[in-house]
């Protein structure tokens, strides 16, 4: 944000430098370039992001810029402007987010690095400058010292005086040990009034993110895993979280960052029954959470094709839910059960195949 605003002196300026003055945030460089050049540099958000008020936006999901821009040929420098700028839009935008820039030529890229903005500690000028060396097609860091191709630039060691610091952006998710079970902790939503509760979703060893549970808190316990700390454990996962508002004119906000643990993982159980190896490879896993209010996740595995059939009994044996009831193919999967309209109980869920059948005992708790 390092601005000059002598906009009278700027054509005599020009007159001695190959690089007019300009606005930006993000600078790079082409070195190695030889008389001619054609770059483009891409920026692509590969993370949630946040906008100049710190609220969670789906803008600014990419960005561009061709060197040398049109009309000027002997341009050979990049600028993008922060979203925080006060002037941003005079060069295309990124967001505080984790972006991946990378150098393309002909439409082929070239090379990349990461870099992050994801802190509201913006107490100073956030301008960071990197080089591109055309010659050899990799991106170097400013001192022009070392490769930083695949490497994680953040906007905190590169700049004195930003910190990491994400207590100002809205559904920013940490996660801390609570006697061994992942503690989410969150920002509130930017106009806390209008929220109704907070979602959140879970992925663990499932495609998709799920809903798990609700609450009016900015915090949650997961006591359905144990948290791994030290070297790996067999069996070990990897537990992905996300957080969401639901506001009272019944809308859900966007979700705010992932943030993921290490977890205790269950190993393959075998059914209460007898069989042999062949069905081995199928198993229904204990619902997490449980207690459960008012949802809950199923996972299961089938070992080959077949229709699969998924209920839900009360303590009388009284179905209150098909969850599955169709053929599926072989693999793994992850549904959920809302008990929203179901008083408190112990509840049953059985799964049933050509070749395998289990029970498990899930405790719906109001």
């Amino acid at each position: 944000m390092k601005k000059l605003f002598l906009l009278i002196m700027l054509p005599f300026l020009s007159l001695f430098a190959e690089e007019p003055l300009h606005y930006g945030e993000v600078i790079i460089e082409l070195i190695n370039k030889g008389t001619s050049w054609n770059v483009t540099f891409t920026a692509t958000a590969i993370t949630e992001r946040w906008d100049e008020n710190y609220y969670l936006t789906s803008d600014y999901s990419s960005a561009s810029v061709q060197v040398p821009k049109p009309g000027s040929p002997q341009n050979y420098t990049a600028y993008f402007d922060l979203v925080i700028d006060v002037n941003a839009g005079m060069n295309p935008i990124v967001a505080l987010g984790k972006y991946k820039i990378s150098a393309k030529e002909g439409g082929v890229e070239q090379a990349y690095f990461y870099m992050d903005w994801r802190t509201s500690d913006y107490g100073v000028s956030p301008d960071v400058y990197f080089k591109y060396d055309y010659a050899n097609k990799n991106f170097r860091n400013n001192d022009n010292t070392q490769t930083i191709d695949g490497t994680n630039q953040t906007v905190w060691d590169l700049v004195g005086g930003i910190d990491h610091v994400t207590s100002g952006l809205e559904l920013y998710l940490n996660i801390t040990n609570n006697n061994s079970h992942p503690k989410l902790q969150f920002n509130a939503y930017h106009n806390p009034s209008s929220v109704s509760k907070y979602y959140i979703y879970k992925k663990k060893d499932s495609p998709n993110f799920v809903k798990i549970a609700e609450t009016t808190n900015l915090e949650y316990t997961d006591f359905s895993e144990e948290i791994v700390s030290g070297p790996y454990i067999a069996h070990e996962l990897i537990a992905k979280y996300k957080v969401s508002a639901f506001l009272t004119n019944n809308q859900e906000t966007l979700k705010g960052n992932e943030a993921d643990v290490r977890v205790v993982g269950i190993p393959m159980q075998k059914a209460n029954m007898n069989r042999n190896d062949e069905v081995a490879n199928y198993y229904v896993r204990q619902n997490y959470p449980n207690p459960f209010n008012p949802s809950t996740i199923i996972n299961y595995r089938l070992k080959e094709d077949g229709f699969v059939n998924l209920s839900v009994y009360n303590s009388i044996g009284e179905t209150v839910a098909e969850l599955v009831n169709q053929r599926q193919e072989q693999g793994s999967y992850s549904i959920e059960f809302n008990a929203s309209n179901l008083p408190s109980g112990i509840y049953l869920y059985k799964i049933h195949t050509d070749n395998f059948t289990d029970v498990k005992k899930m405790i719906l708790l109001r």
